[in-house]
């Protein structure tokens, strides 16, 4: 199964949402075995612990932020929104060039 992180470097934002943004787009893609190209080690450690931490704790923000987008780091939600280009214009203006985690909460689907 694979997920999609959002990361924030500089002016270059993810997205593959119906609207991009006016910001410039990548996509990485996160699969089990937690390969990310394009970044370098400690981008990837750093990724992926937030990845971890993220699935680590899905049962309980889903009861909080189901179906929101949100701003993920160290078992804390920093900021979320049901809109997610109002969340990535927000967090590009406060955090400028770091590298984040911003995913949607919903459920994982097992696979059969």
């Amino acid at each position: 199964m694979k997920a999609t992180a959002e990361l924030i470097r500089s002016s270059t934002i993810e997205s593959d949402q119906e609207n991009p943004s006016s910001f410039m787009s990548t996509s990485i893609e996160l699969d089990t075995n937690q390969n990310y190209l394009g970044l370098d080690a400690e981008a990837r450690t750093y990724i992926s612990r937030q990845a971890n931490l993220f699935e680590s704790m899905l049962p309980e923000l889903l009861k909080t932020y189901s179906g929101q987008w949100v701003l993920f780091e160290e078992c804390q939600i920093i900021d979320s929104d049901w809109n997610y280009q109002d969340l990535l214009t927000r967090v590009r203006e406060t955090l400028g060039d770091k590298i984040v985690l911003i995913k949607k909460v919903e459920p994982t689907i097992s696979p059969a």
